[in-house]
């Protein structure tokens, strides 16, 4: 039943169209437009149309610390040479405005981190309250590279960045976003940041507006794909700043889904009711042979089910997970390991206790003989027997 494969596919295309007709009629404010289009310019260190936006900000109110701290943020996530060249665009300006005797503002000083501050913790409870997270970890004693990349995201970037203030984190998120939907190819951290934009009251308007802007200033490609990521995160759901929505951080998520093929795609609330934890569902492809990734978090695993009108091809793509069919002992899912389950055969599966687990399901159509259709979700997997599991 289980096969291992070398090479599974050359690539998989999504192709979604948004109608904007169909989004309010509505115009972000000023002081917002600016901080999305000095974001889009410096990810792509365009630093013609940047000198422009830089003056575009001071006119909508920025001071011109918040226009600093906006390119300070840029080099955690596009890098310190675009970071560097658009700083220094921004002296530039200030020159030109001091030589032509315009006033400047350059309104509030950054806050200094106090010596004696835990930058650890305080960086974690940042990361909880952007995404909605409930890690309590401690500093990682150890020096490899993920110990010191999760020091680095804690202390530096959570902690050493955002407590300087002067932007809200409603505009940071907001500015992380467009710097990552401008940069692309970077989905996993598009979608996990404008998620932050969204639970940290940037509207689904705003959001779509942004995504209007990329196309605008950046290219069609880059604004496409930015359509696509705000109607996933936003569908159906609702923003609640401060209040957590998963058990999990969108960093996290980020982390696992660095190292997998596919990006995790939205939360998977529409079948929540049929798995233990959180899981994603992100679509690949919906003509012909129904083709998704889907995300588990450690833990998590769905019910027994049975698929009748489609055989199930499970393919493992990051982590470690579990499968079982009924009547049959639970098998291990690698990446790679490729799982055939014939229609009207009774099974579940899901990710280990202590793994991220990530699988391509491909559905081809394919009775079992009822005459039946769809999925029978059934009764919870016994956690007894799945925590035995090793």
């Amino acid at each position: 039943m289980k096969k291992f494969v070398t090479f599974l596919m050359a690539a998989l295309v999504l192709c979604t169209a948004v109608n904007a007709d169909t989004k309010e009629n509505t115009t972000m404010n000023p002081r917002n437009k600016s901080i999305i289009e000095i974001s889009a310019y410096t990810a792509v260190s365009n630093l013609e149309k940047l000198s422009g936006a830089v003056k575009n900000g001071l006119d909508a109110g920025l001071t011109v610390n918040e226009i600093g701290e906006i390119l300070v943020q840029s080099y955690a996530y596009v890098g310190f040479p675009r970071s560097l060249l658009a700083e220094s665009i921004l002296t530039s300006v200030i020159k030109e405005y001091e030589a032509q005797g315009k006033k400047l503002n350059y309104g509030e000083s950054a806050n200094a981190v106090p010596q004696d501050m835990d930058k650890y913790s305080y960086g974690r409870e940042k990361i909880n309250s952007l995404f909605g997270g409930k890690a309590s970890q401690s500093r990682p004693e150890t020096t490899d590279y993920n110990a010191s990349t999760d020091i680095f995201l804690k202390e530096h970037l959570f902690t050493d960045i955002f407590y300087r203030g002067l932007l809200s984190d409603k505009e940071r998120e907001l500015a992380t976003a467009t710097m990552l939907g401008s940069l692309g190819n970077v989905n996993p951290m598009f979608i996990a940041h404008t998620t932050g934009a969204f639970r940290n009251g940037n509207s689904a308007q705003e959001l779509y507006e942004m995504a209007d802007l990329i196309g605008t200033l950046i290219g069609k490609k880059e604004g496409n794909n930015a359509h696509q990521v705000v109607a996933q995160v936003t569908e159906g759901a609702a923003p609640a700043a401060g209040v957590p929505s998963t058990s999990v951080s969108a960093v996290d998520i980020d982390d696992f889904a660095s190292k997998s093929m596919f990006a995790p795609g939205v939360p998977n609330d529409a079948f929540a009711k049929y798995f233990s934890g959180r899981c994603w569902l992100n679509i690949l492809n919906k003509s012909g042979a129904f083709t998704c990734n889907v995300t588990f978090e450690p833990g998590c695993i769905n019910n027994w089910h049975i698929h009748h009108s489609e055989a199930q091809i499970l393919v493992g793509v990051g982590g470690r997970g579990w499968v079982q069919i009924e009547g049959q002992e639970p098998q291990p899912i690698n990446p790679g390991d490729v799982i055939c389950i014939e229609p009207g055969v009774k099974h579940w599966h899901g990710a280990a206790q202590d793994s991220w687990f990530s699988h391509l399901s491909i559905s081809a159509s394919k009775s079992d003989g009822t005459g039946k259709t769809g999925t029978d979700w059934l009764d919870p997997v016994d956690r007894a027997s799945y925590d035995k599991l090793r």
